[in-house]
């Protein structure tokens, strides 16, 4: 008997781990909190696990209405800093850049599953927790899906763009880089970075002793000391090679990576006067985000659907992320 309730248990755990779709970290030390947030004030300051969703951080209201169910609206910015795994039980990014704040962990981008607590740098979070108190800085941070543990371990890792197109050039000890995250420290991206326009260069830890210019636009090699990048106004995607040098931004809206199966996506209705719905017959769609003719995301979703019904009529960009890739489709709303 005890044999077969260790299988049992083997199979619900691996079952959960399976379908896990992400972790991620949102907050006042990430990008803010969501709007759609089902958390009164005292959930937001005290952690309290059992929000009752009377209302958001700007007092006027959760977004889907006062069900108090937890719920989360899906067609949310990307508050949330979502993190890299292998095993789907082992969670972490690199080089994450915070002017200081709160947090908390969440999956799948919704408040459903969530943890937290008030220790730092490490400790053991639960869903009743306070909220994570982050310090300004640079930070590695770990987390562990089955035990709830979590660090935050300073980075000295940091590949930063800064200049006039991006926070401006550093003023004495004022540093003004934009971050960019990494997997491996040797690969580093930065998603839907919104300019408009100017001069940038990478650089590395803060210091001007290695850092990557060139002449060239929108890809080419970085050399040290090499001329500013002349980024014009837009969103992009960067990414950066710290050890080839290699640099790229690719428009966010119309960017996609070379895939065989690309066709496996497919969306209904098209045209719609309401609803997207997106959908793979080989992968889990993860993320979909709608951009319009000048480049700017104006909706997303994590469940692969899209609320359209107060877009204008026009053409838009849909953008698909997968388990293993991006791809981008073209939508109309009637």
């Amino acid at each position: 008997m005890k044999q077969y309730l260790l299988l049992f248990l083997f199979f619900i755990s691996t079952l959960y781990t399976a379908n896990a779709q992400s972790i991620s970290l949102v907050g006042s030390a990430v990008n803010g909190w969501p709007d759609d947030i089902f958390m009164d004030e005292e959930c937001m300051n005290n952690g309290n696990g059992n929000c009752n969703g009377q209302g958001n951080s700007n007092g006027n209201g959760a977004n889907n209405g006062n069900d108090g169910n937890n719920q989360y609206n899906t067609d949310i910015v990307d508050f949330d800093l979502i993190f890299y795994t292998d095993d789907n039980i082992e969670y972490y990014t690199n080089a994450f850049y915070t002017n200081g704040g709160e947090a908390r962990f969440r999956e799948d981008g919704s408040w459903d599953v969530q943890w937290s607590a008030d220790d730092f740098p490490s400790g053991t979070a639960d869903e009743s927790g306070k909220n994570v108190a982050i310090p300004p800085g640079y930070w590695k941070i770990r987390f562990n899906r089955q035990t709830a543990e979590y660090t935050f371990e300073e980075d000295d890792n940091l590949v930063g763009l800064v200049g006039p197109g991006a926070n401006g050039w550093p003023n004495g000890n004022n540093a003004t880089d934009i971050g960019l995250n990494s997997r491996d420290l040797e690969e580093y991206t930065l998603k839907n970075f919104e300019t408009d326009g100017g001069d940038v260069k990478f650089r590395y830890n803060l210091d001007w002793t290695t850092n990557w210019g060139s002449d060239d636009f929108p890809s080419g090699i970085g050399v040290q000391d090499g001329a500013d990048i002349a980024v014009p106004p837009g969103v992009y995607d960067i990414t950066f090679n710290r050890i080839t040098g290699a640099f790229s931004f690719a428009d966010s809206a119309l960017s996609v990576d070379e895939v065989d199966n690309a066709t496996t996506v497919r969306v209904f209705p098209n045209p719609t006067t309401d609803q997207w719905v997106f959908s793979s017959s080989k992968e889990t769609i993860q993320r979909v985000e709608i951009y319009n003719v000048l480049g700017k995301r104006v909706l997303s979703s994590r469940n692969g659907k899209i609320n359209a019904s107060n877009l204008s009529s026009g053409v838009y960009m849909a953008r698909i992320a997968t388990e293993n890739q991006q791809i981008t489709l073209k939508v109309i709303k009637r």
